[in-house]
């Protein structure tokens, strides 16, 4: 899957991973976003990532 097909899956804008490559940043409602949809996408099979905190799923 390509870096633009992910940042349109993840944050609904192909160049955001593009952007994020070279000198741009998230703002914090974007960052937020991605981690949520991250936490509700990530296979049950694969444990979470250790030391990075987990938001709480929108089906909670």
């Amino acid at each position: 899957m390509s870096l633009s097909r992910v940042s349109t899956i993840v944050f609904g804008d192909g160049k955001v991973l593009d952007r994020l490559q070279g000198s741009a940043d998230l703002t914090t409602s974007r960052f937020e976003g991605a981690m949520l949809w991250f936490s509700n996408n990530w296979p049950v099979d694969l444990e979470w990532p250790e030391g990075v905190t987990r938001p709480i799923s929108e089906a909670a």
